[in-house]
């Protein structure tokens, strides 16, 4: 990690207490701190404009939200994708959308890793600017595509978790019918003393024994059809978005304002 320096003033400057009040509210992952605690340092060190110091830091914390809700994303789809209902089927848009989401995730954590290995030249700075808007650019991409992606996607989820939901009830109840049933089998069998010398009793036996068999080979299939139906489906993030929200301005609105047109690319 870049250590970071004093300004010659007895304050770090502009870039690093734009930072630093920014990580300080940040309550998010070990990860995004430590980036945080990163790009302070080539900020201050580098003297970057004060505009691209506090977008940086924005879209880090902006990209930690979106990496958690496309983590829950991916979860829920991998649940739904065994799940034995047929609605999993409608699904195939949406898993478009996730995929697009994993290569906009991807190509934002390149250009971060550009602002970690850039050459430190005379150019760095110019460099890294344009990694930030970049990332900027990136980071809207995605949030827009959640959110778009999201009205759709939970619909069809819930859609299989009623439908899964009515099914395990479904078979709970003929498990519970099955095994009163067999359990009455087995009463009767008891009170006729399963009698074989006499060719009744004996008819008897053997029409119950094979009733049983039945039984619990419904039992089984019943209960395999179950297992996957029980399986637990992932928790939503608290920070995830819901439903579609109007636009901003634009990828960092403003963002133009802010760049000189060296950086415009």
């Amino acid at each position: 990690m870049i250590p970071a320096k004093n300004n010659g003033n007895g304050n770090e400057g502009a870039s690093d207490t734009s930072t630093q009040q920014m990580a300080q509210t940040l309550d998010s992952t070990y990860e995004t701190n430590t980036m945080l605690q990163q790009f302070k340092a080539i900020a201050t060190q580098h003297k970057l404009p004060s505009p691209e110091i506090k977008l940086a830091v924005e879209q880090i914390i902006k990209w930690d939200t979106l990496r958690k809700n496309q983590l829950f994303i991916e979860e829920t789809l991998n649940r739904a994708n065994q799940s034995p209902m047929p609605e999993r089927n409608n699904l195939h848009v949406e898993t478009r959308k996730i995929e697009n989401l994993k290569y906009l995730n991807s190509e934002i954590a390149l250009h971060f890793d550009t602002i970690q290995n850039t050459k430190k030249d005379e150019e760095f700075s110019k460099n890294v600017i344009v990694a930030i808007h970049k990332i900027d650019k990136k980071v809207y991409e995605m949030e827009m595509l959640q959110k778009h992606l999201l009205p759709g996607f939970e619909k069809n989820i819930k859609l299989i978790k009623d439908n899964e939901a009515l099914r395990r009830s479904h078979l709970e109840k003929e498990i519970e019918k099955t095994m009163k049933r067999a359990g009455e089998r087995e009463a009767r069998a008891r009170a006729n003393g399963f009698g074989r010398e006499n060719p009744a009793t004996r008819q008897i036996a053997q029409a119950n024994e094979m009733q049983q068999i039945r039984a619990q080979i419904d039992l089984r299939r019943h209960q395999n059809e179950l297992q996957p139906l029980r399986a637990p489906w992932p928790e939503k993030h608290p920070s995830l978005c819901v439903g579609v929200e109007a636009p901003q301005p634009g990828p960092s609105a403003g963002a133009k304002a802010r760049t000189s047109p060296a950086f415009e690319r």
